[in-house]
């Protein structure tokens, strides 16, 4: 089936669009008129698959840095319409992954161009887009068992990953912190609470975004809240008891799990140590509590690095 024929995008798949998005690309690269057509359609089309190769063109525009220099005004424009505007916060799934993907790879090549629109977009993320939605999984039934497929996986996963590369393009351009006003301790807050009830890659992702959090933000821990929310969430993940019948996958999934996050503690631990991560006198007390215990139900954590 051709990217025309396509009547909803759901039977789309990336190598169509992301071919479709290139021919888009390389039409404007020629003819940079293009672009002011670009936009108005994608600002007014009802057609699916019309969005798509547009949103899936932007990405290949900021590949070209003369490109970007000489037409940012609308190539900005380009990237809100394709990410924060009409792609990022809709339900079809394709569009979805598309916005974070535009926004993702611009926040790596052009933090100063994305910032302000992944600023802006935080906050709806944090508030309806980090959780596992219905809709989204599909049960396949196997033989006698039945399997959950989350198709919103890869989309949640990039999502995290969009501010761990945020949070890196700040480390290396400090400035940029006063471009955008991003509100750390919800990010943190949310992160722990719904990453650690999520799929293990995004686990992993979110202890390290975790990392660099505390690091931008050495006082977060001062904040009403957050520490108490953090040493519950860490509390909760590390006791979590499977079945006695687990699969031995299963099993070796939850041993990594739980070591990623003492790795990650015993970190936070030195920072708090140094005098680097900062609490008050009673977040101090509840720390040293907290790694008391840790120390005595889990004798791996002074082995971790």
């Amino acid at each position: 089936m051709g990217l025309e024929e396509s009547k909803t995008g759901d039977d789309l798949n990336e190598a169509e669009y992301s071919a479709a998005g290139e021919i888009l690309t390389k039409l404007a690269l020629a003819n940079p008129s293009l672009l002011d057509n670009y936009i108005t359609i994608v600002k007014s089309t009802t057609s699916l698959p019309v969005k798509v190769a547009i949103g899936a063109s932007v990405k290949h525009f900021f590949e070209n840095d003369s490109f970007v220099d000489a037409h940012s005004h609308r190539l900005g424009l380009l990237l809100e319409l394709s990410s924060v505007e009409g792609f990022l916060f809709e339900s079809n799934l394709t569009l979805k992954q598309i916005g974070v993907n535009n926004l993702l790879f611009v926040t790596h090549k052009k933090p100063l161009v994305a910032l302000p629109l992944v600023s802006k977009a935080i906050p709806t993320i944090l508030e309806g887009e980090l959780t596992q939605k219905k809709e989204y999984v599909k049960v396949l039934k196997i033989g006698p068992f039945k399997h959950k497929i989350d198709d919103a996986l890869n989309f949640r996963r990039s999502l995290y990953e969009l501010v761990y590369t945020l949070i890196t393009s700040l480390e290396d351009n400090p400035t940029l912190l006063t471009l955008g006003h991003i509100d750390w301790s919800a990010v943190f807050t949310q992160f722990v609470t719904r990453s650690f009830r999520d799929d293990q890659t995004i686990t992993f992702t979110s202890l390290l975004t975790l990392l660099k959090i505390v690091t931008l933000k050495p006082t977060i821990f001062t904040d009403s809240g957050v520490l108490e929310k953090f040493i519950a969430s860490s509390n909760k993940l590390l006791n979590k008891k499977l079945k006695e019948d687990a699969p031995k996958q299963d099993v070796a999934k939850r041993e990594d799990t739980n070591n990623a996050v003492l790795r990650c503690l015993k970190k936070m631990d030195l920072l708090v140590q140094k005098g680097v991560l900062k609490m008050d006198r009673e977040g101090e007390t509840q720390w040293r509590d907290f790694i008391k215990e840790l120390r005595q139900k889990h004798s791996k954590f002074d082995n971790e690095e």
